[in-house]
C-alpha cells in the first residue's frame, strides 16, 4: 500500500544485480482495463530482459513488479487530520482487503512482508527475501531517505483523539509502534 516503504524496499531489491523490479506497471489505467491488457502488460514485464537492452549486465534470476492494492489520494499535508470516528471501521476494511488479496494469491508462490519487519531486522529480512527469490546474497542498498521522523504522535494532527478511540481495541498496537 502507498506510504508503506514499498518504494524504499523496491530500490533495495533493484540494487541486486540479479533482480529486476519494474515498479508500478498497473498505475496506468489502460494497462489494467481488462484481462487481455493485464496479460499483455505482464508479458512485457517478464520479457524485458530478453528483448530490451536496458536489462542489467547479469542474467536476472527474479523479475517482478510493484502492485499497489490501495491507490488512495496522497495526503494533502504532511500532518493529516484523520477522521477518528471512521478509523476503526477503515482499519477493519483494510484488513479484509489484505485477507482477500492473500486468498487470491494463495496458490501462487509469494511472501508477505511488512514494513515493520524490515525496520526491526532489515539484514535478516533482506536475506530471507533473497532466499525466496533464489538469488545470491548481496548487501542491498537504497538512496531513498526517510522523510518522516520522530514519534508517530507528532505526525498526525489529531493524535489525542485517535489515541482515545483506538485504545482497548485490537488496533491499539499501532499507537505504540516505533517507526524511527
Amino acid at each position: 500500500m502507498q506510504r508503506s516503504g514499498s518504494g524504499w524496499f523496491e530500490t533495495m531489491l533493484n540494487s541486486h544485480i540479479n533482480v529486476s523490479s519494474n515498479g508500478e506497471v498497473f498505475s496506468v489505467k489502460e494497462r489494467r482495463n481488462n484481462v487481455s491488457m493485464i496479460l499483455k502488460t505482464l508479458d512485457q514485464v517478464y520479457n524485458l530482459d530478453w528483448f530490451n537492452s536496458a536489462s542489467k549486465n547479469e542474467c536476472s534470476a527474479a523479475v517482478g513488479l510493484k502492485w499497489m492494492l490501495n491507490q488512495a489520494q496522497v495526503l494533502a499535508s504532511y500532518k493529516p487530520k484523520i477522521n477518528a470516528t471512521e478509523i476503526e471501521p477503515k482499519l477493519k476494511q483494510e484488513e479484509a482487503i489484505i485477507a482477500q488479496a492473500l486468498e487470491f494469491f494463495n496458490s501462487t508462490r509469494h511472501i508477505v512482508l511488512h514494513y515493520e519487519d524490515l525496520i526491526s531486522n532489515c539484514t535478516q529480512k533482506l536475506q530471507e527475501i533473497q532466499e525466496f527469490l533464489s538469488v545470491p546474497h548481496r548487501n542491498l542498498t537504497s538512496r531513498q531517505v526517510k522523510i518522516h521522523g520522530g514519534p508517530l504522535a507528532n505526525q498526525v494532527e489529531n493524535w489525542d483523539e485517535l489515541e482515545s478511540i483506538l485504545k482497548k481495541t485490537s488496533y491499539e498496537r499501532f499507537l505504540h509502534a516505533d517507526y524511527r
